[in-house]
């Protein structure tokens, strides 16, 4: 039987997937993918995970591809390996909970994508990030560009899978792709105390956060705004206000 190489941990309403091929810098593979798959539907769907955090064992995130894997040896179709690793990566930008990438080391290829489809990203000193795939005569994969352009832009997107230049963590703050370079040693506490920050918020209105600036890329302003205060009524009615306001209440005395 293979060994696990993603791992799901869930502590104090923090759910934790770790890609588990520290020696191979978490490189993807067909293994990888169903397990992630698996564990990212299984934080959705999990009503004790407040909070979703992606990270890599060891010194890296994600590399992306492992190269090394001659096609022979993958046990599953190409098509279906990629379409597994997409969909991971759109169910944790489109789940109604808060996502964190802690990202240090390598981050390219699909690594990158899964880091761009979480909400939040926290990222360490010794960060190193790549599109990649034009190097290798690839056009992109996992939705990396989705994310991307909607993250930075059209323009920026498309040079930066066009050029391809390797980005270390300040230059990847530069260009938008992160807000904050952390330094090494604080790396772990500094995703650790966010998770935890988040984890005591009122899950009813991060989800309908997500799902108002969702809508305002797909819906005209009308329906925007009919999605936008029914959502408003449903977290008015929810049993997270009575818990935040007295939370509020408390510290602004």
């Amino acid at each position: 039987m293979q060994d696990m190489v993603v791992q799901y941990e869930l502590n104090n309403s923090v759910a934790t997937i770790t890609l588990n091929r520290p020696q191979a810098r978490n490189t993807v593979t067909p293994q990888l993918c169903l397990e992630l798959s698996d564990a990212v539907t299984k934080a959705a769907e999990d009503d004790c995970a407040k909070v979703v955090v992606l990270r890599g064992a060891g010194d890296h995130f994600c590399a992306g591809a492992d190269l090394k894997q001659a096609p022979g040896e993958r046990k599953m179709p190409l098509d279906e390996m990629l379409m597994l690793g997409g969909r991971a990566a759109m169910q944790l930008h489109y789940m109604p909970k808060p996502t964190i990438a802690a990202i240090r080391g390598s981050v390219a290829g699909g690594g990158l994508a899964l880091a761009l489809a979480c909400d939040l990203r926290v990222v360490d000193e010794t960060a190193k990030a790549s599109f990649a795939y034009t190097k290798i005569g690839l056009s992109g994969d996992f939705g990396c560009l989705y994310f991307m352009s909607r993250l930075i832009g059209y323009g920026a997107a498309m040079e930066l899978a066009l050029t391809c230049p390797k980005l270390d963590a300040n230059q990847l703050r530069d260009w938008g792709l992160i807000r904050e370079v952390v330094e090494t040693d604080k790396f772990v506490e500094t995703y650790t105390n966010l998770a935890r920050q988040l984890s005591r918020m009122s899950g009813t209105a991060f989800a309908h956060i997500k799902a108002n600036l969702v809508n305002s890329q797909t819906l005209s302003p009308e329906e925007y705004l009919k999605a936008e205060v029914e959502g408003f009524i449903k977290c008015r009615e929810s049993g997270d206000i009575q818990q935040m306001m007295a939370s509020f209440k408390q510290s602004s005395t």
